[in-house]
């Protein structure tokens, strides 16, 4: 059973122990996962991240070579203009492009294989109806448009040293020099490092205890109450999606009321565990509780305040999640907690089995 957002409701008139037999979790060993990073990972991830910026910024440093003829994997320097029955496309014209073929900025410039340093290939445009409004062509199917582009030579490419001078030319605001990078994802990877270890505590804690405790049938109201939420946010889902112009044909034909029926059902089972240890161990959240938690984190969830989040949310809502954060943070001083699987707090893309990123 995973870690579930437990709320309560009801619970002046819903006894958990009618419901739960809770397990004997003081004598509990919880095996916990644990993340951390190391300087090496830590300077793979700068030099992905940078890999990333020198890609998306155009930061390589080109020089020209000595072939001749463009094929599939060519980079190949290029002036290119647009053409609109015969006439000049204002502000069409690009001088100096870096294309590198085989890439999806090449896509529409296939012609250029097999053509020859100095030659100007006319190249039909076959662009979309969006792409050709960006040069100001209206309904370009009632037109002549094409591409005049001159081949200027073939080059190779590579990354520029990671130096300052090269964090200098991306324009982070108040990163200016290569330690002060590094140092900022050193803060991002502790920070996620400290998330994920906290979540996987949680999550571990709470499956073992949640494992150990007999939990008969839920009553009806409080699974239809999970039952109303869960069927109202698939429906709010639904709804963002049409709102940003996608098919909700898929979405929708993915609901089954079955599915959402169990996982509510499994949700009032937790809640009920919940209630049943906060009961034991005498867990009570009251008005200051409540106000100095919401104090603390309304700013996080975007509220100007806490009382207003407090009233977004509903009173009982927002008191059974510190509640539960605080039947867990009860419960890892209770159980014996042991170190599982010690991972990477991020698993670097493109990284090869030594560890070295391409920034070639």
């Amino acid at each position: 059973m995973g870690l579930v957002s437990l709320t309560l409701w009801g619970c002046g008139r819903i006894n958990p122990d009618k419901y739960v037999t809770l397990g004997s979790y003081d004598t509990l060993t919880v095996q916990v996962d644990r993340y951390t990073f190391t300087e090496e990972d830590l300077q793979q991830f700068v030099e992905y991240e940078l890999s990333s910026y020198i890609e998306v910024l155009g930061l390589y440093e080109y020089d020209t070579i000595s072939a001749n003829t463009v094929e599939n994997d060519s980079i190949v320097n290029i002036d290119y203009v647009i053409t609109q029955d015969g006439e000049t496309v204002e502000g069409s014209q690009i001088t100096g492009e870096h294309l590198v073929m085989g890439e999806a900025n090449s896509n529409g410039f296939e012609e250029l294989v097999g053509k020859s340093v100095g030659e100007t290939v006319v190249i039909e445009f076959t662009g979309t109806e969006e792409e050709a409004l960006y040069f100001g062509i209206m309904d370009p199917e009632e037109h002549e448009i094409l591409i005049l582009v001159t081949i200027n030579a073939l080059e190779s490419r590579k990354a520029p040293a990671l130096d300052d001078e090269l964090i200098a030319s991306i324009g982070m605001e108040g990163i200016t020099t290569m330690e002060q990078f590094k140092e900022s994802y050193r803060e991002y990877l502790q920070d996620s490092c400290d998330s994920q270890n906290q979540t996987a505590r949680e999550a571990a804690i709470w499956n073992a205890v949640y494992d150990i405790c007999d939990v008969g049938e839920p009553p009806q109201e409080l699974v239809d109450r999970f039952y109303e939420k869960k069927k109202q946010d698939f429906m709010d889902f639904v709804s963002i999606l049409g709102d940003q112009g996608m098919d909700t044909a898929e979405a929708e034909a993915s609901y089954l009321d079955e599915n959402i029926l169990e996982q509510a059902k499994e949700e009032a089972k937790a809640e009920l565990v919940c209630l049943a240890i906060a009961k034991k161990e005498g867990i009570k959240i009251t008005d200051k509780q409540l106000k100095e938690a919401a104090e603390a984190e309304y700013e996080s969830y975007g509220y100007e305040s806490a009382q207003a989040m407090i009233d977004d949310m509903g009173e009982e809502e927002y008191r059974s999640q510190v509640l539960r954060k605080a039947v867990l943070e009860h419960l890892g001083n209770i159980v014996t907690i042991t170190d599982g699987t010690v991972s990477p707090a991020i698993v670097i893309p493109g990284a090869d089995e030594s560890g070295e990123t391409d920034l070639q």
